[in-house]
């Protein structure tokens, strides 16, 4: 378990890691996030086109959709699941002039606590996508992808209703982190550097009791 929760925690540090120590190595024609300037001194943005682009970006996840458990303060049940603030960084491998290869990862830095604050959840997820371009600034997706999601508990007591009066119960104590493979598919749109990718993750897909689904949307920018 306490290996389990260290690769949690240090595998999106490493992939950022990755990420910005490959800007030394990167084409010189580089001049700032989004853009590049020609030898003769045009600047002009980075877009799908070219052959390689790595994307920084941030948006939403939300995990369980529709089967999230009813808010026990609110009364409500979340249509979209548990909404994290995530960020991610992907790269775009274009293979010819309709494909693309993409791995890519999000993470929610900001863990969402529960009402009685014995709980905190986030998630992470990596993948990689097989992009095909349907026209020339939209493309669809599709691939395999690893979803973590992450429960720390810091321990002692809850009090909970139990019929006509309260009990109390058992906090959890230290962390645990499940693992759900899932297919990913969505659209994504670019515009000038930046792109608008949505997707939907889907595990246990041909089971109607450990079906999860886990809807993504990101807003990012070609950096290099």
């Amino acid at each position: 378990m306490q290996c389990a929760n260290r690769f949690f925690k240090v595998l999106p540090i490493s992939f950022f890691l990755l990420i910005f120590s490959n800007f030394r190595d990167a084409r010189a024609d580089w001049l700032f996030p989004g853009f590049r300037i020609s030898d003769s001194g045009i600047v002009t943005l980075r877009g799908l086109d070219d052959l390689l682009v790595f994307y920084l970006g941030a948006g939403v996840i939300g995990h369980n959709a529709g089967f999230a458990a009813t808010n026990r303060v609110t009364g409500t049940k979340p249509f979209l699941g548990n909404l994290y603030t995530q960020v991610s960084a992907m790269a775009i491998f274009r293979l010819d002039g309709s494909w693309a290869l993409s791995p890519d990862f999000h993470y929610a830095p900001l863990a969402q606590n529960s009402p009685d604050g014995k709980e905190s959840t986030n998630v992470f997820s990596f993948g990689v996508r097989i992009f095909y371009k349907i026209f020339k600034s939209v493309d669809l997706h599709l691939g395999p992808s690893v979803l973590f999601y992450q429960i720390s508990g810091v321990g002692g007591l809850v009090s909970l209703n139990n019929g006509l009066s309260t009990t109390s119960f058992a906090a959890p104590n230290g962390s645990s982190v499940s693992r759900l493979i899932c297919l990913d598919t969505g659209l994504g749109l670019s515009f000038g550097a930046f792109r608008l990718d949505t997707s939907i993750l889907v595990s246990g897909f041909f089971s109607n009791s450990k079906r999860s689904i886990s809807p993504l949307v990101t807003l990012s920018v070609g950096v290099f």
